[in-house]
Formats: C-alpha cells, sequence, structure tokens
C-alpha cells in the first residue's frame, strides 16, 4: 500500500494535481503510523496540512486535519489533537466537504476529549459519530460505535455494561 501511495504521490506531482496529493499525504500519515510508528504518522500528517493549506480546499483541508487529529493523539499530544480536530470539524460545518468522513473525525475528536478528561464531550461527539454513520454511510460505522463504547466505559464503568455490549455487537 505504501509504494502504491508513493506512486499515486509522484503522478499527483507530474499532474499538478494538489487536492490528490493532499489526500495522499494523509493517507501516508495513516499507513505511517502503522508501518514506522506515531512519529513518522505526525511528519506525514503536517506536510498534508501544509499541502492543503497552500490550495486551499475544504475537503483537502478536512482529510489532512483529521489526519493531524490522530497523528497528535497517537503521538500523545491530546490538546494539540483536539485542536486539529475542532478546526477540521469547523471547516466540515462551515463548507459541508467531506461528509463522508464526519464520523470518522468526529470519532478521533472524541477520542482526543477523552484523553484531555473532558468525558462530556467525548460522550457527546462520539453519539454524534453513530448518528452520522448511520446518515453518510456505513464506512466507519465500526469505528464510530467502538468509540462511543470506549468513552461510556471511560464515563460510566460497569454500569454502561448492556449498552456497550450492544454497540460492540452492532459494530462487528
Amino acid at each position: 500500500a505504501a509504494e502504491l501511495c508513493r506512486e499515486a504521490f509522484e503522478q499527483s506531482i507530474r499532474e499538478g494535481s494538489i487536492a490528490t496529493l493532499t489526500a495522499i499525504c494523509s493517507l501516508e500519515s495513516f499507513l505511517a503510523e502503522l508501518v514506522e510508528g506515531p512519529q513518522a504518522a505526525l511528519a506525514k500528517a503536517m506536510e498534508a496540512v501544509e499541502k492543503a493549506e497552500q490550495v486551499g480546499s475544504a475537503t483537502g483541508r478536512v482529510v489532512a486535519y483529521n489526519a493531524l487529529c490522530r497523528a497528535y493523539l497517537a503521538n500523545g499530544l491530546p490538546e494539540d489533537s483536539r485542536k486539529a480536530g475542532e478546526h477540521a470539524l469547523t471547516i466540515m460545518r462551515e463548507r459541508h466537504p467531506a461528509e463522508f468522513l464526519q464520523p470518522a473525525l468526529l470519532s478521533n475528536l472524541a477520542h482526543a476529549c477523552a484523553a484531555c478528561g473532558d468525558i462530556e464531550s467525548a460522550l457527546e461527539l462520539a453519539a454524534e459519530a453513530v448518528d452520522s454513520s448511520t446518515r453518510v454511510g456505513k464506512s466507519f460505522s465500526s469505528l464510530a460505535r467502538t468509540t462511543l463504547a470506549h468513552v461510556l466505559l471511560l464515563a460510566k464503568g460497569a454500569s454502561a455494561r448492556g449498552e456497550i455490549l450492544h454497540l460492540l455487537d452492532e459494530a462487528w
């Protein structure tokens, strides 16, 4: 997958497709986290944000800041993660680009809020992620449901057992 991304990256440079370049940089950030670790993911996400800001595409900016949100969280920087996620969400709500990505963005932001200790906001965002996953398509349905289950466990502990099990059953 990394090789395919690199080839697509080179092709987008040759063709001058900056929007595609931004999306590829964001995807590279997710792959880098899996293969090379969190610091590599952060570097790729920052590169994606830089390119997205150059282009000014609302979709590219949402995709890139979502990748940055996730990368900051993977690096143990929850406040920075939250700021990046909130910025992406603001763009999404004002301009309505990349709505298919809304459940993933809300899930990432919910994890950032939880890591910052703001469980109330995390619960609201995670519930919104589940709602949006039914509205915009099921691509991120499992992510949204497992995020809500995680936040419920943090918020309510064992008393939320039934609700958590139901969410996990729906997720898989």
